[in-house]
């Protein structure tokens, strides 16, 4: 009972997991432009009536023997039809009307033969269990079996009675046609933790494939769908705000983290106005941190009272030379800027300078000299502490 249980199980599997074909085609169906009314035993074939009777006609050459039109069992109806047309030209007969008629987008229709027609009547017919779902008219139809040169066989859809009649009379005509029955699939059920991968087609199964699980380090960009799989990115925490300073366009995930340029300028403001400006910094150096500043993304910079210490370390680290801006130059700085060449020092104020009494031979004329003060002075004023040290001589030629 056991291994028996099993079986069953698995076969119950089978069924629900894989595939399968069945033949979904019945008796009675409208099918490929007519009524179902034979199936063959492995399902795969089958003969469909029309919808409608052709008409009434004369089955046709009456006193003539059309050789081959005589198979009377199922599956001759074609056959026949084929012999009659190329042996009787008279028009208009029921085997021309057949071979005329179109329906559901077909023209291959025909007679069918004298078994085929009782089928058919057994069938869609009266006969038929479910009665007359073909729709025929209760009276006499031909066959295309051939009795012999004056009459043909016929089958009465009142009572289903089959007889022959003579060929010159007029009876009712349904046209048949052979067609060859497709598989119906039994389709996969993708489960839950699945996509369908591969759509299913009339004949092949779909396909499913397990969802894919994103990663403790990862997040679902695109949720799962019926018939796709979730996309999995890495997370890259950063900021996400593209108007922020510190901005990073790879992040897909914000971390809080963004900061605005307004805080940065404030920022920078708070520190430039709490530098305390040190000894030997130049106007040179200002100039190289200002410019520093701006290109590192500052508003605005201000000289004169917004230099931070790290501009300042900048500046020496650059190579700035000392000076002294509040309290003058020292006389070590003068002698270094002597010794590279410089033409001239600007000193702030007047210093002390020990003098002596020094002949001076001028050329004629006077001579213009001056003295160590930064700013100009009405020359009596500027000599008038030394001008009983000063003497005026004429020269060798009595000019004075």
């Amino acid at each position: 009972m056991k291994s028996l249980t099993q079986k069953t199980i698995g076969l119950l599997v089978s069924l629900f997991t894989t595939g399968i074909t069945v033949h979904a085609q019945q008796i009675g169906e409208i099918y490929q432009g007519g009524y179902i009314f034979h199936i063959s035993e492995d399902g795969t074939q089958g003969l469909v009536a029309a919808t409608e009777d052709l008409g009434q006609f004369a089955w046709g050459c009456f006193g003539t023997t059309i050789s081959g039109a005589d198979g009377k069992t199922t599956g001759t109806g074609y056959q026949n039809t084929l012999d009659i047309v190329a042996e009787c030209s008279q028009t208009p007969i029921a085997v021309g009307e057949a071979l005329a008629y179109e329906s559901g987008g077909y023209s291959d229709w025909y007679i069918p033969s004298r078994d085929e027609l009782q089928e058919m009547y057994n069938t869609i017919g009266n006969g038929g269990p479910e009665g007359d779902i073909g729709g025929f008219e209760s009276n006499w139809h031909w066959s295309s079996s051939e009795y012999n040169g004056h009459n043909a066989w016929t089958v009465n859809f009142t009572d289903g009675a089959i007889t022959y009649g003579t060929k010159n009379l007029t009876h009712r005509v349904r046209v048949i046609r052979s067609v060859t029955f497709g598989q119906e699939m039994v389709y996969t059920e993708c489960g839950p933790d699945e996509y369908e991968s591969m759509a299913p087609t009339s004949s092949t199964d779909r396909e499913c494939s397990a969802l894919s699980i994103c990663s403790a380090d990862e997040y679902e960009l695109v949720p799962a769908t019926a018939t796709s799989d979730r996309i999995c990115e890495t997370i890259v925490e950063g900021c996400m705000d593209a108007t922020a300073y510190n901005y990073n366009a790879n992040a897909n995930t914000d971390d809080g983290s963004c900061i605005s340029w307004e805080e940065i300028a404030n920022n920078l403001q708070s520190e430039l106005d709490n530098v305390v400006i040190e000894d030997g910094i130049g106007q040179s150096d200002l100039d190289a941190a200002v410019e520093q500043a701006y290109a590192e993304g500052a508003a605005s910079v201000t000289p004169e009272d917004g230099i931070g210490q790290a501009d300042v370390d900048a500046a020496y680290a650059a190579g700035a030379a000392s000076v002294t801006p509040e309290d003058g130059v020292s006389q070590a700085d003068v002698d270094a800027a002597f010794t590279n060449g410089v033409a001239s020092v600007e000193v702030p104020e007047c210093e002390e300078v020990s003098t002596q009494n020094i002949p001076i031979d001028l050329p004629q004329g006077w001579s213009m000299f001056g003295y160590t003060c930064l700013d100009s002075v009405d020359a009596a004023t500027g000599f008038s502490e030394i001008a009983d040290q000063i003497e005026i001589v004429k020269d060798e030629w009595g000019l004075s």
